[in-house]
């Protein structure tokens, strides 16, 4: 018997020779059963309790003796051995390559990318706002990512932007996003804009969308907006008027309720039977209660003359970004948020549990998945369910969730400066509307500078092929600084467990309802 296991410590300490074990994998379980999922193929399998056991152990301690410490027989540990390796050799797993570098179309698409696949086009208004929002990241106490201003756009930066945009793309649909501030405080800068596109390139294929407060808008303005070949208007609705006014407050404190509702009951009476293609909501949610979520909601469901099947996206309030030491993978701050969740499940993800507890309870029904938190759950089950798979580790590692900068989207200040995303905090620009996108800015810092750092902490990471952060909360305005990403990948690694425990569990219980998913668009 010492001889076999003598065996398997020595197949255990090949598979743990370019790494800890940890990054292999990850065990996770639903309400019925324990699974796996190995990170080199994407593959997810079924395990007994007892290979659960091993495998914990295993990631936690990188030792092949401390399964020893488990109550398991002689025996049954040597099955459970047994098995493992059968399937190590037979389905490839636990042999995830070792990552040296991250690759990704930046790498080795990029000229061609800037000069034929952009896509978006954000242009930053104005630095003026009409509102206060106690939790808008322009505010001082908030993400800090900008302060308000006093510049707007001209007209010369907006038209050197769009010419360079639309004429270094072939893509068949291409979006031109109105951005601030408030972007209807410059409501002539946008029919400005809109007019040149449509007389200048009536070819192409573009769809104008905006953020917009909706306190501004006006019979004529929506009916302008309306107007466009293709519009897309997302609305910032937090819900009924005590919790909206409660945040979404004027410069002078009082609540915009009203004047939202107005200026957005004549967008949906302008857009009429394509207000579902045309309106979008946003909610930031501040109260994570219950209670308020099922008041936010039945305020939508409710309201008389709103359409019942727009999009819906929700969101937490921005906090600052704060700088941390890197703790590894399953570190004590890491830990600490998942011993919470045992404790109280509804804590760290409150929005998304109650949103779809129908859907889970019930019959897996597409339609008991509450508006409010629809989009985002579908996104993360699309997660799982596009995810890498492979019947053999591969050898190459993606770059995350990052877009290609300049080429996806690409952001225009005040002043005609680009940056890669208005999500953005502070970061390396990449150019400006008189000089063209600075590729060379581009390969240092978001290719080089990235991928060099990166690849330190991606490495050892077990969801390095679910991972879909970007390069948001990682920069600083000179250069990269991963010491304010690491919080967030902790979050994100928490995430992905659950959403792998999510969407099994719909498929032990009622796989057709995914079946969807093989379709399905995101916005």
């Amino acid at each position: 018997m010492k001889l076999d296991f003598y065996a398997y410590q020595k197949r255990f300490l090949e598979l743990i020779k370019e790494g800890k074990f940890s990054r292999l994998g990850r065990n996770f379980e639903t309400s019925s059963y324990k699974y796996f999922y190995d990170t080199g193929t994407g593959k997810v399998f079924q395990i007994s309790e007892a290979l659960n056991d091993v495998l914990s152990k295993f990631i936690k301690t990188n030792s092949f003796d401390s399964i020893f410490e488990l109550e398991l027989s002689e025996d049954v540990m040597l099955y459970t051995l047994e098995e493992l390796f059968n399937a190590v050799d037979e389905e490839h797993i636990l042999q995830a390559s070792p990552v040296q570098e991250l690759y990704g179309p930046q790498v080795y698409e990029l000229d061609d990318a800037l000069s034929t696949q952009r896509t978006q086009l954000t242009l930053e208004l104005t630095e003026k706002c009409n509102m206060r929002c106690k939790y808008c990241i322009y505010h001082e106490g908030n993400g800090g990512y900008r302060e308000f201003g006093k510049n707007n756009m001209t007209f010369e930066v907006a038209k050197l932007a769009i010419d360079q945009f639309l004429t270094n793309s072939k893509k068949e649909q291409l979006y031109i996003s109105f951005y601030g501030g408030e972007p209807l405080i410059c409501y002539d800068m946008i029919k400005q804009c809109t007019k040149y596109c449509l007389k200048v390139y009536p070819d192409q294929n573009i769809c104008f969308t905006m953020t917009t407060n909706a306190t501004l808008v006006t019979q004529e303005i929506a009916s302008y907006l309306a107007s466009l070949p293709r519009a897309i208007i997302t609305v910032s609705l937090d819900g009924p008027k005590d919790i909206h006014d409660s945040n979404r407050v004027f410069q002078n404190g009082i609540g915009s309720f009203e004047k939202t509702m107005r200026g957005l009951k004549y967008l949906v009476d302008a857009f009429g039977n394509r207000v579902t293609e045309s309106i979008i909501f946003n909610s930031v949610i501040t109260d994570y209660s219950q209670k308020a979520l099922r008041k936010i909601q039945h305020f939508f469901d409710t309201c008389e003359w709103i359409p019942k099947n727009l999009i819906h996206t929700s969101s937490y309030v921005d906090t600052p970004e704060e700088e941390v030491e890197y703790q590894g993978i399953d570190g004590p701050r890491e830990n600490l948020i998942r011993e919470r969740i045992k404790q109280d499940e509804l804590r760290y993800n409150p929005i998304e549990s109650w949103g779809v507890k129908r859907f889970m309870e019930g019959n897996y029904d597409e339609t008991e998945i509450e508006s409010l938190v629809k989009e985002g759950f579908i996104k993360d089950l699309l997660s799982i369910h596009l995810r890498y798979r492979a019947d053999k580790p591969g050898k190459i590692y993606g770059m995350n969730g990052c877009c290609v900068p300049g080429a996806k989207k690409i952001y225009v200040t005040t002043k005609g400066e680009y940056l890669i995303c208005e999500k953005m905090g502070p970061s390396p620009h990449i150019g400006n509307v008189y000089d063209g996108i600075d590729i060379e800015r581009i390969k240092k810092y978001y290719v080089e500078h990235f991928r060099n750092e990166a690849v330190n902490y991606c490495k050892n990471c077990w969801a390095i092929n679910l991972c879909n952060i970007c390069y948001t909360e990682c920069f600083d305005e000179d250069d990269v600084n991963f010491s304010k990403r690491h919080r967030r990948c902790e979050s994100h690694r928490i995430s992905k467990e659950n959403i792998l425990a999510l969407y099994h569990e719909i498929l032990e219980n009622a796989p057709e309802k995914l079946e969807f998913l093989n379709d399905y668009k995101l916005t």
